[in-house]
């Protein structure tokens, strides 16, 4: 059942980098993908999804950090 193991440790610092990255990538990332040869259908959707992922994951972040060890 839950409690068995131990928390993981680090786990605030990894979530919030993996919060971070995916909000890099929707933001910055189109600016890195022009002229690389990739459409811009590609770079608009690909870094819309990053950018939801990334709002969600931090919402989703921000609503557990007191559970969080």
């Amino acid at each position: 059942g839950a409690q068995v193991i131990e928390p993981l440790p680090l786990l605030r610092p990894v979530l919030s980098a993996v919060t971070l990255i995916y909000l890099l990538r929707g933001v910055v990332g189109p600016f890195f993908l022009i002229n690389t040869g990739r459409s811009t259908r590609f770079i608009v959707i690909s870094s819309a999804v990053c950018t939801g992922f990334g709002l969600a994951h931090g919402i989703g972040l921000l609503q557990m950090w007191g559970r969080l060890a």
